[in-house]
């Protein structure tokens, strides 16, 4: 198996078969201060439980940069950006055209 939790086709087939379970966290945080201080740790302990993709949601705008560093260096990092609406009143002015910036 590849170093990246995002196989290729074969191999995911090939696990499937030996019934290897291929697993999807579609949703974590994985830029929150508990986790982010052991990264590797956290990347490297849900590989080994089958994880093949980790959807990383942010909470606000000040997450996005970080969560986008973090899908740059774990494949297996799908970014998720937004605002949760607990954190929609302390936004800057601006923060939707940054996040729409980010697409186009």
């Amino acid at each position: 198996m590849t170093d990246s939790l995002v196989s290729s086709s074969h191999e995911d087939e090939w696990a499937l078969r030996q019934g290897a379970p291929y697993l999807i966290d579609a949703h974590c945080h994985l830029q929150d201060g508990h986790l982010r201080a052991d990264i590797a740790g956290v990347i490297a302990r849900a590989r080994a439980a089958g994880v093949h993709c980790l959807v990383c949601n942010s909470d606000h705008q000040g997450d996005w940069d970080l969560i986008l560093r973090l899908a740059e260096t774990y494949p297996e990092v799908i970014p998720s950006l937004g605002v949760h609406p607990w954190f929609v009143a302390q936004c800057g002015r601006g923060w939707l055209w940054r996040l729409v910036g980010f697409f186009f």
